[in-house]
């Protein structure tokens, strides 16, 4: 079985997730650049990003931020975003079971896929580490996403 992660490896989401961040924590009073939202936050969770930033300004954001965030990130997913380089290609001809297993959102997984034309190869076999108590670096996203496709871990 081969577990992929979505962004960074099957699609470039994160400039674009990083820019609208940004954008989005700028707008709420928080000053950021998509430079230090992707050096501090690429591949980590939204909820966790949101919590550290909090702790970091010592300022609340709206109770909605994380929605607003997530919708203006998929409206620029639908608009720009493209698979990576011979992915699909690769996808083709790749046997045996596969997966995704990736730190953001369920619905933007499947977007991100979707858009870019992949999600064919993976439906339904999509993880999220909303899924999970602690996501990447930790464990249980993977620990999950094989035991969802009926693979023990030690295999």
């Amino acid at each position: 079985m081969v577990i992929f992660d979505c962004n960074g490896v099957l699609v470039d989401g994160e400039q674009i997730s990083a820019a609208v961040a940004a954008e989005e924590f700028t707008r709420a009073g928080i000053p950021m650049s998509p430079q230090l939202v992707a050096r501090f936050f690429t591949g980590r969770r939204v909820t966790d990003m949101i919590a550290d930033i909090e702790t970091a300004t010592g300022r609340k954001l709206p109770a909605n931020f994380a929605g607003v965030l997530a919708a203006a990130t998929l409206r620029r997913i639908r608009d720009e975003l493209r698979a990576t380089p011979h992915a699909a290609y690769a996808l083709t001809w790749l046997r045996g079971p596969k997966c995704v297993a990736s730190s953001t959102s369920l619905e933007r997984i499947r977007v991100s896929l979707e858009t870019a034309g992949l999600l064919r190869f993976f439906e339904p076999n999509v993880f999220s580490a909303s899924d999970v108590p602690h996501g990447k670096p930790a464990p249980d996203l993977f620990l999950h996403a094989a035991a969802q496709m009926g693979i023990q871990a030690r295999d």
